[in-house]
């Protein structure tokens, strides 16, 4: 009589913000396929910056077969970022450990830049009347951007709205 059982191994990770903006201080998550021994993950996991091999430091959260990572510095902007286990990190029961290394990319979101505006910046034909639209290269904390916003003619009564990634603001 013969059995075999299966291997721990890493599914795909998550990211606590969405994939194309990752911001400076995302929790990133590990989910295995069985509880793990807590150490040999994270003797194995590693968070580097690819541009120059810089291991970034941070603190580890787990929850049954998921373990989530924090940076404990922030993230440059604009950068590709290696998540990686390496081979060998066993089951919470022991035996042998995972077969072979696991490894994602994610890049985090570039610094906030006004893309374009609707009338151009400049623009000396726009109907007085008309609406105005600001697009932005990444996601904008509209508390931040209001107070900090100028109308030159001011406007007597402003009301805004927003795209649903925060990239796009209408006034």
């Amino acid at each position: 009589w013969q059995f075999s059982t299966e291997l721990p191994k890493a599914v795909p990770f998550e990211c606590s913000d969405p994939q194309e903006f990752v911001g400076p201080s995302p929790t990133i998550s590990v989910t295995f396929n069985m509880v793990m021994d807590r150490d040999a993950v994270e003797q194995r996991f590693r968070l580097v910056r690819k541009a120059d091999g810089q291991s970034i430091p941070g603190q580890f959260n787990w929850s049954g077969k998921a373990v989530g990572f924090s940076p404990s510095v922030a993230l440059i902007p604009d950068q590709v970022y290696l998540v990686s286990v390496a081979a060998g990190a066993r089951a919470g029961a022991g035996g042998t450990g995972t077969a072979e290394d696991s490894s994602w990319t994610l890049h985090t979101a570039p610094l906030p830049a006004v893309l374009r505006t609707l009338p151009q910046n400049g623009d000396k034909l726009a109907e007085p009347y008309t609406s105005m639209q600001v697009t932005f290269s990444s996601p904008i904390n509209r508390d931040s951007l209001l107070p900090n916003l100028t109308i030159v003619p001011s406007a007597t009564e402003v009301y805004t709205s927003w795209d649903e990634l925060d990239m796009q603001l209408y006034s």
